[in-house]
């Protein structure tokens, strides 16, 4: 018996242990371009990241196996350094689910092109969230950060707070630790640096409001009426536009658009004619490079 009770209890601290993760993770790593390294020591990196990044505690908060994040990293090396030294770009994506509804809404999808990472096939995925000098886990950590931040905060408003400041902390750590482009205001306007400043700087408050009002007062309510929910979502675009007006430059404004762009065309397709055009007027001037697939609204 004391033996069962035993089995029992491992049985259900093991269960407990899987459903307190957060993320439910993909990554794919590919090598288009290789030419010295064995491409198994990318499948070996690929299985460690997928166990490092979902099976790694990230909050103090309790997920649900089915509560846990959608998300991935596409990882495509573009050079060998060396054996053990390599530069990728890497799309980050995540998602979230729409209360009472089968689909789930794009959070964040983007692509950074300055990642340098150094890996020894084997080598442990070492993370410690103060000091931590591991450029591959440092970066992989700032995107997650980012992930559980977009995701709190579209359920709560300023839910993202915690996550965005370990984010901004990673950033300022990396900036005296790490010699990889992408951590410093000096690196480019668009990169790292100034995606969390976005995030974390009071004069784009308005942005973090829009993401919690689009999500929780605009999508999750289409449920009861689309119309609604819908009004919502365009008096949060009419922000946003406010905000790309005194800040055009602002570079989560951008990221924020081109990942709800497909979703907005299908959104405002049913739109009335009125709506649908002061739609499109606004996103076009926002986000000229998708100007032709919002006129498709107009259709």
């Amino acid at each position: 018996m004391k033996n069962i009770l035993t089995l029992l209890f491992l049985i259900y601290t093991m269960i407990g242990a899987t459903a307190a993760q957060e993320l439910n993770c993909m990554v794919k790593i590919n090598t288009p371009k290789l030419q010295t390294v064995d491409p198994k020591v990318f499948k070996t990196l690929q299985s460690d990241l997928i166990e490092f990044i979902n099976n790694r505690k990230w909050s103090t908060d309790v997920f649900k196996a089915s509560e846990r994040i959608d998300c991935s990293f596409i990882i495509t090396i573009t050079e060998e350094l060396s054996q053990t030294s390599f530069k990728a770009n890497v799309t980050i994506n995540s998602s979230r689910p729409v209360h009472n509804s089968a689909y789930n809404t794009t959070l964040f999808n983007y692509v950074d092109k300055e990642w340098e990472f150094s890996y020894a096939e084997f080598q442990p995925l070492e993370f410690n969230e103060t000091g931590n000098q591991f450029e591959l886990t440092t970066l992989v950590a700032f995107y997650i950060n980012m992930i559980l931040g977009l995701d709190y905060e579209s359920m709560v408003a300023d839910g993202g707070t915690p996550f965005f400041q370990k984010a901004l902390s990673l950033v300022n750590d990396a900036q005296n630790l790490s010699s990889i482009k992408g951590w410093r205001a000096t690196d480019g306007i668009r990169n790292r640096y100034w995606l969390i400043d976005n995030l974390t700087n009071v004069k784009y408050d308005r942005v973090r409001n829009v993401v919690y009002n689009y999500h929780r007062n605009g999508l999750d309510k289409m449920y009861d009426n689309v119309d609604t929910g819908r009004k919502t979502i365009t008096s949060q675009i009419e922000i946003l536009k406010k905000v790309f007006d005194d800040y055009p430059q602002a570079m989560f404004t951008q990221i924020l658009l081109q990942s709800k762009s497909d979703e907005l065309i299908n959104l405002y397709s049913v739109a009335p004619m009125p709506e649908k055009q002061l739609i499109v007027d606004m996103l076009v001037k926002m986000d000229a490079s998708n100007a032709g697939n919002y006129k498709k609204i107009l259709k």
